[in-house]
C-alpha cells in the first residue's frame, strides 16, 4: 500500500474494494444490494492581490461512503460517510469492512422500523415499500483521463508568477483600488475539458479554483 494520498490510489486500491463488497454480499444476511464510493482529489492553488502574492499550496481530499439496502421484514437503505487522511492508508482494508457493516446493520434496523410501522399505521402504513433499486446490466470499465495539461503537474512557483502579474496589471487598470485575484494553473488548463475517470463510476479532472485532479470509483454488486 502506497505512503501517499494521491489520485493513483484508486486505482491501487480497487480490486481490494470490489471483494471486500462482494465478500459482504455472501456473508451478510438479507443483504441485497452495497456499493462502496472512494474520492480522491488533488489541489494546487496561487493567489495574489494588487500584485502581491498572497498564498500558494498544494492539498488534497480523501473521503469514503457506503451504502447498503438490506432487511427482514422489509428492505430499508443504511449509509456510512467517513473523510479519511494519509494515517488511514495502512487500515483502509479494515476501514472499508467496517464502513460496510456498519452500513448494513443500520439499513437491517430501519428496515425492521419500516417494518413496524408500517402494522400500526392502518391504511397509512401500506404506502411504505420496499427500498429496491431498479436492475440493470452490470458494466464494468476504466475511462482514462485525457487532458492537455495534467493539473498536478503545475510548478506552484509559476502558478504564483503568473497570479502575481495578472493581478498587477488588474490593480493598474483599476487605478489602485483593491483587487483581489485568484489563478489557478494556465490559459490552458483553464480551458480544459471535464475529463471522465472511473471504474464504474464518474469523476473529473477539471480546472476550478483550487485545479482538482479527481478520481472517485465506485463498486456495486
Amino acid at each position: 500500500m502506497t505512503s501517499k494520498v494521491s489520485v493513483d490510489l484508486i486505482d491501487t486500491v480497487t480490486p481490494m474494494v470490489e471483494t471486500r463488497v462482494r465478500e459482504a454480499a455472501r456473508r451478510l444476511p438479507h443483504l441485497r444490494y452495497a456499493d462502496i464510493r472512494l474520492e480522491v482529489t488533488e489541489a494546487k492553488g496561487a493567489g495574489s492581490e494588487n500584485g502581491t502574492p498572497k498564498f500558494s499550496g498544494d492539498d488534497y481530499g480523501f473521503a469514503l461512503g457506503a451504502r447498503v439496502l438490506a432487511g427482514d421484514r422489509m428492505i430499508a437503505p443504511g449509509y456510512v460517510g467517513q473523510t479519511l487522511g494519509t494515517a488511514d492508508l495502512a487500515d483502509l482494508d479494515r476501514i472499508v469492512r467496517e464502513a460496510l457493516e456498519r452500513a448494513y446493520r443500520r439499513a437491517m434496523v430501519n428496515g425492521e422500523m419500516k417494518a413496524d410501522a408500517r402494522r400500526s399505521s392502518g391504511p397509512l402504513g401500506e404506502s411504505l415499500a420496499d427500498t429496491r433499486l431498479h436492475p440493470v446490466e452490470v458494466r464494468q470499465d476504466t475511462v482514462a483521463a485525457v487532458y492537455r495539461v495534467d493539473p498536478r503537474t503545475m510548478a506552484l512557483t509559476e502558478m504564483v508568477r503568473y497570479a502575481t502579474d495578472v493581478s498587477r496589471q488588474v490593480a493598474r487598470r483599476r487605478h489602485g483600488r483593491q483587487v483581489q485575484l485568484r489563478r489557478d494553473g494556465d490559459r490552458a488548463l483553464a480551458r480544459a475539458l471535464r475529463v471522465e475517470r472511473g471504474r464504474a463510476d464518474r469523476s473529473v479532472v477539471r480546472a476550478d479554483p483550487w485545479a482538482p485532479a479527481r478520481s472517485s470509483p465506485s463498486t456495486a454488486r
